[in-house]
């Protein structure tokens, strides 16, 4: 009975080990301090010395102090052509602080509205998501689409706004031709976005998170490094000789605090250190660069559980020069047709880059937008492209034909996903 006690003590005392460890690793830069200084209060053993000043970021993986500069940089580092630089710096100017364009494109770019549009399109990719909407719809549409939840009943809810706000999800329901559970399931996804994606970037009581990992570009290649304006340092006091039980515990837990933040220190740099590695065409050259990289791969290479990486990638924020990047969103699945290291991201990204280039008056076809990438060297089914282009949320060609008679746009607001069957 003793040894069977002494068993099960043992694997609740490593599974409490385990799960602190991942609460460790889940934790931002920001809420590890505050567990530490906490600890401090009530250990008197820890030593703790906060940053003497807040490590400067550089310019080159800086936070955006406003929203205008966040988007000034995302515009710099995505837009090469001049002249829709320049547009897209003039459609910066009329972006309200809710984040809304607050003037039609044909007031901005009068005789360039084509240009206009196209740019708008490029522009309402970048972060936050739903960022230079003109509308409480397209803003909410924008979001949902970032997130994946941009299905038939998302697009029929989104556009009856209207009806939702004076008779109630049950009419909405019935207009719709779907179950109100339908309704209140979307409702509750909406209810989670943010009607005024710029408004966080102007509140001084709601500062953006600071970065876990800073990567900043050398003349040798890449370097990673933890964000150190949000780590104090930690020490540990000696014990005293004959210290009682009570203090001896006390001292063991300041060592494990001191130990498992040099092992989260180590654990973020080698991850972050892996994916830039990886992703080095992606900091270079943008999306259409990021290639397939699974949880899988960086734990084999780092020698850690798969269950590891995940916990650390969580929330994992990194200073890039490409603005904040969540470090999770490095991680992205290979397409499953022998294409290399080709992402469906950035296969995504390709296909976005092709269709803004198409002519209004004759928008390409996807066998088209085939033979268009495999002049670049990628080789993909018309089925894939056609999948990603959805998954992109991009119209076919026949209804952006139809969506600009006057070759005013490529772009199809109000256009709307459906489910696709299979998989590529």
């Amino acid at each position: 009975m003793v040894s069977m006690q002494l068993r099960l003590g043992q694997r609740l005392a490593q599974r409490a080990v385990l799960v602190q460890r991942a609460e460790i690793l889940e934790a931002t830069g920001a809420d590890w301090a505050e567990r530490i200084a906490a600890e401090a209060q009530r250990n008197p053993f820890l030593r703790v010395r906060q940053p003497a000043t807040a490590a400067p970021i550089s310019e080159s993986a800086a936070l955006p102090p406003d929203l205008h500069a966040w988007l000034g940089s995302q515009i710099r580092m995505a837009m090469a052509d001049p002249e829709d630089r320049a547009l897209a710096f003039r459609l910066l100017e009329a972006l309200e602080p809710s984040g809304w364009l607050g003037q039609p494109l044909s007031r901005l770019a009068p005789g360039a509205e084509e240009q206009a549009a196209r740019v708008l399109h490029r522009l309402q990719q970048m972060e936050p998501a739903g960022i230079f909407a003109r509308d409480l719809r397209e803003c909410l549409m924008l979001q949902a689409r970032d997130r994946g939840q941009l299905d038939p009943a998302m697009a029929a809810v989104l556009d009856r706004l209207d009806c939702l706000a004076s008779d109630g999800p049950a009419a909405v329901a019935r207009a719709a031709g779907l179950e109100e559970q339908t309704v209140l399931r979307c409702l509750e996804l909406i209810r989670r976005m943010d009607p005024k994606p710029g408004a966080a970037f102007a509140a001084e009581d709601a500062p953006l998170r600071e970065p876990d990992l800073i990567a900043r570009r050398t003349a040798s290649g890449w370097s990673v490094e933890l964000n150190r304006s949000l780590l104090p340092e930690v020490r540990v006091a000696p014990l005293p000789d004959g210290s009682p039980a009570d203090v001896r515990q006390m001292h063991q837990e300041a060592l494990s605090l001191a130990k498992a933040t040099g092992l989260r220190g180590r654990t973020l740099l080698a991850v972050g250190a892996l994916v830039v590695e990886r992703q080095r065409a992606f900091l270079d050259e943008g999306p259409a660069a990021l290639v397939a990289l699974r949880i899988g791969e960086a734990a084999d290479a780092l020698a850690l559980h798969p269950s590891t990486i995940s916990r650390t990638v969580t929330g994992l924020l990194m200073a890039t020069p490409r603005g904040l990047v969540a470090v999770r969103d490095l991680f992205c699945a290979r397409l499953a047709e022998g294409t290399g290291a080709l992402s469906a991201p950035a296969l995504q990204a390709l296909i976005r880059e092709t269709i803004a280039a198409e002519s209004a008056q004759a928008p390409l076809e996807d066998g088209d937008i085939v033979e268009a990438l495999a002049r670049r060297g990628i080789h993909v089914a018309r089925r894939t492209v056609a999948k990603h282009r959805t998954l992109a949320g991009l119209p076919p060609a026949a209804v952006r034909r139809r969506a600009a008679p006057s070759g005013s746009t490529a772009v199809v607001h109000g256009w709307q996903p459906v489910p696709l069957g299979g998989r590529s």
